[in-house]
């Protein structure tokens, strides 16, 4: 409808523009009682003449832009743009850079996990390399004495218990060669995703947030997404683990391990 509304808007200029060059170049119209007298001023007729001439070039301008623009495909809906295949979306650890090349430079790490089990064994070298160059790495698990533990591996409570006792041994083997630069916590929530906070002085810092799973995947090839420092949602992931940093209670590598043989 738009395109019409143009067109014949462009119509109406290309006639007057056109029947201003006709007036120009005759010596007089007439249609019945109308009567129009040519000016005998070449200058006048000049000027007649180009204002026709302009007013056809605005038409023809008006209509070549109204095609193209008819000619471009329509935007989707506002929902179907925003949709974004999830093999596009989701990666596993795998898909990623080597942890050592993610962290490099590195001013400060900051993980969430149910137990962390995972990066503290594959990466105990990177983690001291990285401390000892003044990296803060902060790191903040489940509590095993919260209700909540007995369900972070679904029925597999076994399985959390175990990973949970090589976490805490690879934490104290850690703390006594880095010291004060890696600081634990624990928390009585349960973390609805695993978060790795990679954070660098030159603004090119991100999340790269895990899923939890309990049966399927519950491994590397667990669904995981980049949350970038110039996305809209970073902050959200920020201030997330940082109140959860804020609420948690302080680690006990010793109370822990002693609940877990309690435990069994």
């Amino acid at each position: 409808m738009e395109l019409l509304k143009s067109f014949g808007r462009s119509a109406l200029l290309a006639l007057a523009g056109a029947l201003l060059v006709l007036l120009a170049l005759s010596n007089g119209l007439e249609l019945g009682p109308l009567k129009y007298a040519a000016n005998p001023s070449v200058v006048a007729r000049i000027l007649l003449a180009c204002l026709g001439v302009i007013l056809v070039v605005v038409a023809l301008v008006t209509e070549w832009r109204m095609q193209r623009r008819g000619a471009q495909p329509e935007p989707q809906a506002e929902d179907d743009a925003e949709k974004i295949a999830a093999d596009r979306f989701f990666r596993t650890l795998d898909d990623l850079p080597a942890f050592h090349v993610e962290t490099a430079g590195a001013r400060r790490i900051s993980i969430l996990g149910r137990t962390a089990v995972n990066i503290l064994t594959s990466y105990q070298r990177v983690f001291r390399e990285l401390c000892n160059a003044g990296c803060e790495v902060r790191l903040i698990f489940v509590d095993p004495t919260a209700d909540a533990s007995r369900y972070l591996y679904g029925s597999q409570f076994d399985v959390y218990q175990s990973n949970l006792k090589s976490a805490v041994g690879q934490i104290v083997a850690l703390s006594a060669d880095i010291g004060p630069r890696l600081s634990v916590r624990t928390t009585s929530d349960v973390p609805s995703f695993s978060l790795v906070h990679i954070e660098k002085p030159d603004r090119s810092s991100y999340f790269r947030v895990q899923l939890n799973f309990m049966h399927s995947r519950i491994g590397r090839d667990r669904p995981v997404f980049i949350v970038d420092e110039g996305d809209g949602w970073y902050a959200a992931f920020r201030d997330e683990f940082d109140a959860m940093w804020h609420a948690g209670s302080s680690f006990s590598g010793e109370a822990i391990l002693g609940e877990l043989e309690r435990g069994e």
